[in-house]
Order: C-alpha cells, then sequence, then structure tokens
C-alpha cells in the first residue's frame, strides 16, 4: 500500500531514532515485512529508505507504527528531523515474513545484533502470544549500541552481550548462542544483524541439526521487486536432475525475502 503517514514522535536515542507514525486506515504487519519510507516535504534524497517495522498497533480505523534505525546517511538523517505533523510516504508492508510454524511445539531463540535487534520485536511478540518459550540474545559493540532492551525484557528472557563488557556477557554474540544451543535441543532460530554476524549463527544452528531463519540487509530502490537492486545469492537445488547437484541464483531480498531460511543463504 502506498501513502502518506502522519509522524507522531521522533526520538533520538543516541546515533539511533525512534520514529512513529500515524496511518488513516488498518493495515496487517507480519513480523519481519518492512516499509519504504522517507519525509514527504525533502526533495534529496530522492529514494524511500527500507525500515523493518519494529513494532504495530491497530485500530478504530487508525494503524500506528514505529521503526527504530541508525541514523547514517541523508536518508536517515532527514527520517530522524521530520516533527510531530509532518507526513511521511509510506509504502508497505512489503516482503515475506517470519514464519512462526516451525517454532510451534519447541522453543525460540531470537539473536539480534545492533541495528539488526529492531526487526525482531515484532517477532518475540508473537511468538509469546502463541505461548512458544522464546529467549533474545542481543548483542553490540558496546552498550550505546543496544536497543531495544526494556522492550523486549517486559516480554521474554533477554540475555545481553556487548564486545567491551559494557552490558551484559563481553564477548561475541555467537559465543551466547553457542551455549544456549550445547543447553536446548530442538530450538528454532531467527536472526537478524550483521551478515557476518548471521553467517555464524546459521553455522551454529546446522552444527546443532537447529532450524534457522534469517532476516536480510540490502539497499532499496523501489521496495517491491521492480529495480533488481537488493539480490542476494542462494543455493538452489537441482537434485531432481540426473547429475544431482546444487547451483546458485540470485534472488531480491524485497520479494524473496527479507526472510529466507539460512541454509540457502551463500554466505
Amino acid at each position: 500500500m502506498e501513502t502518506s503517514a502522519k509522524a507522531i514522535s521522533t526520538d533520538l536515542l543516541g546515533s539511533y531514532c525512534r520514529l512513529k507514525v500515524e496511518l488513516e486506515q488498518e493495515i496487517t504487519v507480519l513480523p519481519g515485512q518492512f516499509a519504504m519510507l522517507k519525509p514527504m516535504a525533502t526533495l534529496e534524497p530522492l529514494l524511500r529508505r527500507a525500515m523493518a517495522f519494529y513494532d504495530v498497533c491497530s485500530s478504530h480505523g487508525r494503524t500506528y507504527a514505529e521503526f527504530i534505525f541508525r541514523i547514517l546517511g541523508r536518508g536517515t538523517q532527514a527520517l530522524a528531523a521530520v516533527k510531530p505533523g509532518d507526513e511521511v510516504a509510506f509504502l508497505g508492508p512489503l516482503g515475506k515474513p517470519f514464519d512462526l510454524r516451525p517454532a510451534i511445539g519447541h522453543k525460540a531463540l531470537l539473536v539480534g545484533g545492533g541495528i539488526g535487534t529492531p526487526a525482531l520485536y515484532l517477532l518475540a511478540k508473537a511468538l509469546v502470544a502463541c505461548n512458544i518459550p522464546t529467549t533474545a540474545v542481543l548483542g553490540a559493540r558496546s552498550l550505546a549500541d543496544l536497543v531495544a532492551v526494556e522492550d523486549f525484557a517486559n516480554i521474554c528472557t533477554t540475555i545481553l552481550t556487548t564486545d567491551d563488557g559494557s552490558a551484559g556477557h563481553k564477548g561475541l554474540v555467537t559465543e551466547v548462542v553457542a551455549e544456549l544451543l550445547d543447553q536446548n535441543s530442538g530450538c528454532v532460530v531467527y536472526t537478524c544483524g550483521p551478515e557476518v554476524m548471521m553467517a555464524k549463527v546459521a553455522e551454529l544452528a546446522t552444527n546443532h541439526k537447529a532450524a534457522c531463519y534469517v532476516s536480510m540487509e540490502a539497499r532499496m530502490a523501489c521496495g517491491f521487486g521492480v529495480c533488481v537492486g537488493c539480490v542476494v545469492e542462494t543455493m538452489t537445488s537441482t537434485a531432481g536432475c540426473s547429475d544431482s547437484s546444487t547451483e546458485t541464483d540470485y534472488v531480491r531480498v524485497c520479494i524473496e525475502g527479507p526472510v529466507f531460511d539460512a541454509r540457502v543463504v551463500v554466505w
């Protein structure tokens, strides 16, 4: 859906911004989906920015959506500068969501790294609503880079890690993930964050025979598959052929993703 949204608030959280907007209609957003946003009044930059939904609430014909993003370039700087009442160009919800079904009857392990963490909050809420035991491991370089910690801690078991030891476990988030997978069989892993982190999480999940789903990030121009600028390499099984083998292909993160089974991603 392409429309305009009204900015309700922009809260600066160090190098991050928490943006809340209001839409004058109810929309259904699934965990892992994203929207394309830009301030309506700005001409530069021309293109919208892809933002994972952090939280959504719909009622009485209106929807309130929140996004948490790191302020990096012109696009995110412009979004962080919007004032209450400003119009925001809104395209969404977009993309393939997380699948909760594999976690039913099991435990869910969420692994967030840095700015990838907000993409997992709607998922955490949905898993808890389905009475699925859920643990979130949130990692970052330092305490200042951890986001949404209190919100996660309010709904599920939450473990923090920082590279410098300023909060929680000192070390990589994957060190804690390895320990948890050793202690818990039958976990389903969901992760979003730096690609190198997700690759290691996927490797750990494979070694422990645990299903793993990753939310990939990519620069996007359109968000609906036309520009083909957000591709990721994936494996394509040809097991049915006479010479059974595995080939690779490039698929669009905005359409075929952003959520993928970790086993198909070529890391």
